[in-house]
């Protein structure tokens, strides 16, 4: 109705697997399968509430090719990282800050360590901070 506010559709999610590819199955209102690979490879089935694992599993079976040429050609499109090999002395940014690498023996440090998670790569480094 005019004037009110639009109310969300119901939507539920759930994961299975499919080939080996984990495959997210979103279901809502909508009355068709379809199927997406997001710009970070994930797969998704969009569905009506109904859909059933069989269902979306058999829209990735059949989709397949489709699936790898959009998974290759978000490979060939995503940046690449460089790797940098740090000397003694070189600066770098981590996390926006800019830092000096210094290579130090372990007897020598008496500040306490923290650990820097790196976003979206499931690393960490760990820094001292010292005074220069």
């Amino acid at each position: 109705m005019p004037g009110q506010p639009e109310r969300p559709m119901p939507q539920h999610q759930r994961t299975l697997l499919v080939g080996g590819a984990t495959v997210t199955v979103r279901t809502s209102n909508r009355t068709t399968l379809g199927l997406d690979v997001t710009k970070a490879g994930d797969i998704v089935v969009r569905g009506p509430h109904h859909t059933t694992d069989a269902e979306a599993a058999a829209l990735v079976e059949r989709r397949r090719r489709w699936i790898y040429r959009q998974l290759n050609h978000l490979a060939e499109i995503s940046p690449h990282a460089p790797v940098r090999h740090l000397a003694d002395g070189e600066q770098f940014t981590l996390l926006g800050r800019r830092y000096r690498f210094r290579i130090v023996p372990d007897d020598a440090l008496t500040a306490p360590v923290t650990r820097q998670e790196v976003p979206d790569s499931g690393t960490a480094v760990l820094m001292r901070r010292t005074s220069p």
